[in-house]
């Protein structure tokens, strides 16, 4: 289908965001790659699969929120 952008998704089927979309987007089409999924080492042993000698990782960039659990509140 011309025109159609598909996003990158992780392994379970739930969409990347942010910059790596942008730098799954660039490595597929520079490897060549038609297939939108994409998994860590572990993932596809964990499924049953295996991973091509030779083959490199893609960079990707994880970001979450901290809930801090002590405050530094100086007391009376």
């Amino acid at each position: 289908m011309a025109g159609h952008v598909v996003l990158p998704l992780r392994h379970n089927g739930v969409a990347y965001r942010g910059v790596n979309v942008i730098a799954l987007w660039m490595q597929a089409a520079a490897m060549g790659y038609r297939a939108p999924r994409w998994m860590t080492f572990k993932q596809a042993l964990d499924l049953g699969g295996a991973v091509r000698k030779g083959e490199k990782g893609t960079l990707t960039v994880f970001a979450s929120t901290l809930t801090r659990a002590e405050t530094n509140e100086a007391t009376p």
